[in-house]
């Protein structure tokens, strides 16, 4: 974040590693389709970790759907998109509904930090955004 730059909303999720677990395991490929994207079901692989991937991808989506505040009852799971950036470090891409709310509310980007410990899944997100962009000055982004 930049000296200039201005929060719009904070969002925060925790769950519960097994949690995710039992929907994945009552729901399956619904539950998976309808949340995740197809490089987060690469992401989280077929291997031990998988549930702790997906819910921290989880809670990663719910705490940036909570920043988008008002807007969230249109975006879909789908729209938000958490990746490992460059140094793998968590970033978010926004799509349909979820860009379009963060462009309305003036944002420019969101950070996000992930964490997990035993069997819990954590995630805060910021939405921020430019402090010229925020007065009406240059146009938003779409998130990272």
């Amino acid at each position: 974040m930049g000296g200039g730059d201005v929060i719009l909303g904070v969002g925060t999720d925790i769950v519960q590693v097994s949690r995710i677990a039992r929907v994945v395991e009552g729901r399956g490929e619904a539950f998976l389709d309808r949340v995740y994207t197809p490089g987060e079901l690469q992401y989280a692989g077929d291997g031990k970790d998988r549930d702790r991937r997906l819910a921290g991808r989880w809670a990663a989506k719910e705490a940036v759907r909570k920043t988008l505040r008002g807007e969230l009852s249109r975006v879909a799971w789908r729209d938000v998109e958490v990746f490992s950036g460059p140094a793998g470090e968590p970033s978010v891409r926004l799509r349909g509904e979820a860009a379009r709310a963060m462009e309305v509310l003036g944002g420019t980007d969101v950070h996000l930090s992930l964490s997990h410990s035993g069997d819990v899944a954590i995630a805060v997100a910021l939405l921020v955004a430019r402090s010229a962009t925020r007065c009406g000055g240059g146009s938003p982004g779409r998130g990272r």
